[in-house]
């Protein structure tokens, strides 16, 4: 076969593949692929550098042997993964690495029985050493995978996959077993003398693999059942907790209505026997007291509501009550209504543990006793400030260290794992500054 017929079925052939490859890796992943100009230009290009780096590795070879060996063969596929993997972590980022990564198996998988099937089938009729039949053989192959995990996708089955994709040990132990297995069942089953051929070994790894897969998606749905219901469990506290803030906010309107006549008879005794300075104290240290920590418990149960994150809001609430137990008042601000969030929840649970936590315990050795935090969501950009007096100096060159604290030995443990926290992503941005003798942290998340 000549350089140029060589370089065109390879392209093809390549191009094709890896099309259908990103489809299966783009449902997975449950992302939809945007067509823009851009990457319209960027992927046939970086294509076209792919297949001219194997045409410099197995044109020699086919030259001057009619063909390329194993070694060969296995040394293209390394670099096609390579390749494909590049690709994916391009287009949907940097966080998605480990996804991506896990998620390469059953894409194999899937393309793999196809090819085995399909072009074991079309080969028995005609040669797919013909340019167009072999076009046509790797376009229907192609075709198949995607129409096969089309289907899945229209099944509740997805979802469980996409939970077993998730970056973590097991899943990257796994996938790294499969990706060298099938290479050392490819190298093995590619020379002459073994008794099972290449297509039949292929078909067994891919099915068997498929198989265990969705197995185990299958079988694990009581564990995403678990969290669900855990979920729900969750739900139903903060409706408990709401409920009880609730009636505690009826109940002080009830006990200030029932002392009203009583404040009044003490203000008239006091007011006639000319006693101005006793009727101000009273005013300002009972009435006006009472009516400031009502409104303040009604206005920040206002701003609950806002925040539909299930999640974010039982986290605000809870730390709503730990404050007032500590005698410390939060100042929420919600601007506009919080919905999405563009980084994993239990991360932003965690982030804002530490700084809520961080700013009560500050707000304690204050006088004032207050922290403010604000929220604001606009279209994919969230804004959170965190705000507290503080009445210690505080050294900011050293505020990231782990260890380092205000308060003793044995703290400072909470900023230095924020930090690493928003190191996993490249969405997010923090500030720390002080500010008129106020500690304030600002987290941007688009």
């Amino acid at each position: 076969m000549r350089f140029f017929e060589l370089l065109v079925a390879n392209y093809v052939g390549q191009f094709i593949v890896a099309i259908s490859a990103l489809y299966i890796i783009y449902t997975l992943l449950n992302k939809k692929i945007r067509l823009t100009k851009h990457l319209m230009l960027f992927y046939p290009i970086v294509m076209l550098c792919y297949v001219l780096l194997i045409m410099a590795v197995i044109y020699p070879e086919v030259q001057k042997y009619g063909g390329f060996g194993v070694e060969i063969h296995i040394v293209t596929k390394i670099l096609g993964l390579i390749v494909l993997f590049s690709i994916s972590v391009y287009l949907l980022g940097k966080k998605l690495a480990g996804k991506i990564f896990n998620s390469l198996p059953i894409t194999l998988a899937i393309q793999m029985m196809n090819n085995s099937l399909l072009l074991s089938l079309i080969d028995s009729f005609t040669n797919l050493t013909v340019f167009w039949w072999y076009v046509i053989g790797t376009s229907l192959t192609c075709v198949m995978a995607i129409l096969f995990l089309f289907l899945v996708s229209k099944t509740k089955l997805i979802n469980y996959c996409r939970e077993m994709i998730e970056p973590s040990h097991v899943s990257f132990i796994i996938t790294s077993i499969y990706l060298v297995a099938s290479l050392v069942l490819e190298y093995n089953t590619l020379h002459e003398d073994n008794s099972i051929s290449f297509n039949e070994a292929m078909l067994v790894l891919a099915v068997g693999y498929i198989i265990l897969f969705f197995s185990i998606a299958i079988f694990s749905r009581e564990f995403f059942n678990k969290r669900e219901r855990k979920q729900l469990e969750l739900l139903l506290l903060q409706h408990q907790l709401y409920t009880n803030r609730l009636e505690n906010i009826q109940q002080d309107l009830r006990l200030f209505q029932h002392d009203y006549k009583n404040m009044v008879a003490g203000l008239y005794a006091q007011a006639d026997a000319g006693n101005t300075q006793a009727v101000k104290d009273y005013i300002n240290g009972k009435i006006l007291n009472i009516n400031d920590d009502v409104q303040n418990d009604i206005r920040q149960t206002n701003q609950l509501v806002k925040i539909t994150n299930m999640e974010l809001r039982g986290l605000l609430l809870v730390k709503l009550i730990e404050a007032k137990k500590a005698d410390v008042t939060i100042d929420l601000e919600v601007l506009y209504e919080v919905g999405r969030i563009t980084i994993d929840t239990s991360d932003l649970m965690r982030i804002m543990g530490i700084l809520l936590d961080n700013a009560i315990e500050e707000a304690q050795t204050t006088v004032m006793k207050n922290v403010s935090v604000i929220i604001l969501q606009e279209d994919d950009k969230m804004t959170i400030m965190v705000k507290n007096d503080i009445c210690t100096s505080v050294d900011m060159s050293n505020i990231w260290k782990s260890g380092y604290s205000t308060k003793g030995k044995n703290r400072g443990l909470g900023l230095s794992s924020y930090q690493k926290i928003l190191n996993n992503y490249d969405n997010t941005f923090c500030e720390t500054k002080i500010e008129d003798k106020q500690f304030i942290q600002i987290l941007v998340i688009t």
